[in-house]
């Protein structure tokens, strides 16, 4: 399963494929009406996408790089797996859910 995220370095380095590699550029497009992000949400609520990766913990209030929508498929749908936010190189791993 491909890999949302916005650390695209870790995802490549494991071998993996990344969604996307930088969600605040598509949600500034899907603001625009220039992508339709529900793929992506339909995606994530069904599973699809096994692992999600942010830099900051959701939900985002400051830092706005996913949509509220989005930012809510994950919250529902997938729960922290690993947390480096103390870290130099802060991120955070969230697995989806099981169905």
């Amino acid at each position: 399963y491909p890999i949302l995220t916005e650390k695209p370095g870790i995802v490549i380095a494991a071998g993996k494929v990344p969604y996307l590699v930088d969600p605040f550029v598509f949600k500034q497009l899907t603001a625009l009406g220039y992508w339709n992000e529900q793929p992506l949400l339909n995606d994530l609520n069904s599973h699809k996408i096994e692992y999600v990766i942010t830099q900051y913990s959701l939900p985002q209030t400051k830092v706005r790089r996913y949509s509220d929508a989005v930012q809510g498929a994950i919250l529902a749908n997938y729960h922290v797996v690993m947390d480096s936010s103390n870290d130099t190189y802060p991120f955070l791993v969230y697995k989806a859910n099981e169905k």
